[in-house]
């Protein structure tokens, strides 16, 4: 069995948008999502704080 690894590296993608204009893409994928419990379906909030993006499942209630 792996490693569970805690940090990932990735970068942001540029993907066309509005107008055919490049926009900020971040694709997600893997096992290891569902492993945290973000199967497909599931609803995410996305939270924006100082260079930070913090994703949570948008189901579960603030501890």
């Amino acid at each position: 069995m792996a490693v569970f690894k805690k940090e990932r590296k990735m970068k942001v993608y540029a993907q066309s948008g509005y107008r055919y204009k490049d926009t900020a893409t971040i694709i997600l994928k893997g096992a290891w999502l569902e492993t945290l419990g973000f199967e497909p379906g599931t609803p995410i909030r996305v939270e924006c704080d100082g260079g930070k993006l913090v994703i949570t499942r948008a189901d579960e209630q603030m501890k």
